[in-house]
């Protein structure tokens, strides 16, 4: 028999990296994983998940109920046997676990990960650790995982001397992520026998069905076929300018965003209908359970719609898009921000600090430098940005002289501690007129200079870059081609996409990826307090290249949008100069009830059968 292990990890273990090694202690080997978890061990420990019990959560499809029920209580308890010596050692457990449910000898081999560990006969475990013990075990072990988990994982080789019934242990595994000694601390069990007559039962009933694994050489099991989170449903809800996505799959549902200026009311009726036409074929009827599902859903949209690709096509998949990370999270009990960590090989951070934006030109530039003195006084905002020059201004100032006064003046007044950013939304065209402009924002200790030409002229940027090295250039914020981003690593310092304007989370955290490979720091964009803020509040503080600050509506106003506009709490609430990241299930905010019932809404829905893909209209 032959198939395959998970062929993709779940989502909870995007990221994840090991081996295994083989040990001969007594005449027995011992499989060893060794994990990184790294920056992960806040997950592990805060959701009570050890990456080793993934790694042996066998699905098969011929046992499919009892696989379930055995990964999650592998899943929540045995992280607690890698840490205490008292009881079996995991990898024996592991072995043992298969070897109860398949009649065959054991000297075949299972591949974990494309990582093979023999299996020995099972007449050759140890006397202490014999399929009853390890039933007996798991009785006990479920009510310890509840309590606590480890943040990372030792394998003990031995079992302790002297250990008393495993029925009677209670076993609270705390390792340090530095690898420092593990402390296991007993506590009566109580009950174990429900788990425990459970996981018999259970396996009785699959023996009297005649449900088996059929183990033999070369096993390599692949996950059952399941309908799992197959999205039926698809609404837009459409006001102000602004479009709301929601995904229905089963009896959960994900909220996302597509649309969020208001300025850009004309633009929102569009992008709501395509939300149904563009990509609704391609959602609907698909399940969608990790990252990677998203991802296929994103990219096939996004193939599928080759005569439509734009900016306004980017804004329609970021809706969708958004809402489909919100449900898997969702599903998972999980953060996005949790989700994301795991997916980049980050941790997700309880907090963010933020920088104020949205300084407008307009408005009169001592109101602004008031303005930022007051939020940095009063919120603990420490850092600023600035709009300089005019909107692709073509070298001319909005009113003669104003940037040359405003980078000095910010300056002075904030104070040398201070982080001062510039944006010139595209306001240079020449580098004879940037340069000037560069070298002042480096005599006043700026940190970066943004879009100062045009954003698709790349050349401009990397150019000005190259001649002035101790400004860096940021940019990114309009850009939703993937191969430009990959052609232009070089005119970039700081990457900013806007995850509506390149099309949602997964395409932002490929260009993350992009990001990290070149070197460079990660800052989405995201100057208006609505979903959009939440969404990059999630993923910022999520990726490990990020810069250190987000950005937030914190300069026009002496009093910054908290996001009660749109949501039922003040999710964007700035204290301490920074915003809390939400720990909900999902995206962790709700949508004002007032604000959905007077939206314009629009519906689509799967068919008996999923539709096709197919081609869109010329």
């Amino acid at each position: 028999m032959r198939g395959r292990v998970w062929h993709q990890r779940p989502a909870h273990m995007q990221g994840w990296s090991g081996h295994i090694d083989l040990q001969v202690v007594d005449d027995w080997q011992y499989p060893s994983l060794s994990f990184l978890p790294s920056t992960k061990s806040k997950f592990v420990r805060s959701n009570s998940l050890s990456p080793g019990c993934f790694r042996a959560s066998f699905s098969v499809w011929t046992a499919a109920h009892f696989i379930q029920l055995l990964s999650h209580v592998l899943e929540r308890c045995l992280v607690a046997v890698w840490g205490a010596p008292e009881l079996c050692d995991l990898p024996q457990a592991v072995t043992l676990v298969v070897s109860v449910l398949s009649p065959s000898p054991m000297h075949s081999s299972i591949t974990v990960s494309s990582t093979t560990v023999t299996r020995p006969d099972t007449s050759r475990l140890p006397s202490d650790c014999g399929r009853e013990e390890w039933l007996r075990s798991i009785g006990s072990l479920a009510f310890a995982s509840k309590k606590r988990a480890s943040e990372t994982i030792s394998v003990p080789k031995h079992r302790s001397e002297g250990a008393g019934s495993l029925a009677d242990i209670d076993p609270v595994a705390v390792v340090s992520q530095q690898g420092r000694a593990v402390e296991a601390t007993k506590q009566p069990a109580g009950n174990g026998l429900p788990w425990l007559r459970m996981l018999i039962a259970t396996l009785g009933a699959c023996a009297l069905v005649g449900i088996g694994f059929g183990v033999g050489s070369d096993v390599d099991w692949e996950a059952p076929p399941s309908d799992g989170m197959v999205v039926t449903e698809l609404n837009t809800y459409e006001k102000d300018g602004y479009v709301h996505v929601r995904v229905k799959a089963g009896h959960l549902e994900g909220w996302g965003q597509a649309c969020y200026h208001s300025s850009r009311s004309q633009l929102s009726g569009v992008v709501a209908k395509r939300v149904h036409t563009w990509v609704g074929p391609h959602v609907l009827g698909k399940t969608v359970e990790t990252p990677a599902d998203i991802d296929a859903v994103t990219d096939t949209a996004w193939r599928q719609n080759y005569k439509h690709t734009g900016d306004v096509l980017a804004q329609v998949l970021a809706g969708v898009d958004t809402a489909l990370w919100d449900l898997v999270a969702r599903n998972l009990n999980v953060s996005v921000c949790t989700l994301v960590a795991e997916v980049m090989g980050g941790e997700c951070k309880s907090h963010m600090p933020v920088y104020g934006s949205n300084g407008n030109r307009e408005t009169d530039m001592g109101l602004l430098l008031a303005n930022a003195v007051h939020n940095h006084d009063k919120y603990g905002v420490q850092a600023f940005k600035f709009q300089i020059a005019q909107r692709m201004g073509g070298d001319v100032d909005i009113t003669p002289n104003r940037t040359e006064t405003l980078i000095p003046l910010a300056r002075q007044l904030l104070g040398p501690e201070v982080t001062l950013l510039a944006d010139a939304n595209g306001g240079y065209d020449t580098i004879e007129r940037a340069k000037p402009i560069a070298q002042l924002l480096i005599d006043n200790n700026f940190t970066f200079f943004e879009e100062p030409y045009p954003f698709w002229e790349y050349d401009k940027a990397a150019a000005l870059g190259a001649a002035m090295p101790g400004m860096p250039i940021a940019l990114g914020e309009q850009e939703y081609r993937m191969d430009v981003w990959q052609r232009n690593v070089h005119a970039m310092d700081v990457w900013q996409p806007d995850v509506h304007y390149i099309g949602g989370v997964s395409r932002s955290l490929a260009v993350a990826r992009m990001s990290m490979e070149a070197g460079a720091r990660f800052m989405p964009h995201s100057p208006n307090p609505s979903f959009v803020a939440v969404f990059t509040l999630h993923i910022a503080a999520a990726v490990p290249n990020a810069f250190q600050f987000m950005e937030a509506d914190a300069v026009n106003t002496r009093q910054p949008p908290d996001g009660k506009r749109f949501f039922t709490e003040g999710v964007l609430k700035i204290k301490d100069g920074k915003m809390k990241v939400p720990t909900g299930a999902g995206w962790g905010v709700a949508l004002r009830s007032d604000w959905v019932d007077e939206a314009s809404k629009r519906t689509s829905k799967m068919k008996s059968s999923p539709p096709p893909p197919s081609p869109t209209a010329t």
